[in-house]
């Protein structure tokens, strides 16, 4: 009987997962390649920039609403559109 990937992981506990190489290769044979999903440089890249005075008003918070990081006056930030949200 075949055991599925999917099968295989619900049922193995992380503590008995075997993290050496060999088995590592085992597993991407298994389930093939992976690649990182990430936003494309480019697309990071064309988003708004300016510094926090620009954009600041009233009811801005000094902290990127991401990584929680307190924000300068001058620093410059990117501007998320769709929510407008300002971050780091």
């Amino acid at each position: 009987m075949r055991t599925s990937v999917a099968h295989f992981a619900i049922r193995q506990r992380d503590e008995d997962f075997d993290t050496s190489y060999e088995s590592l290769l085992s597993l991407a044979a298994t389930i093939g390649e992976v690649r990182p999903r990430h936003t494309p440089d480019t697309v990071i890249n064309s988003l708004p920039t300016g510094t926090f005075k620009e954009w600041r008003n009233t009811e801005s918070d000094q902290r990127c609403p991401i990584c929680l990081d307190d924000v300068s006056i001058q620093q410059l930030l990117q501007v998320f559109q769709p929510f407008d949200l300002t971050y780091l």
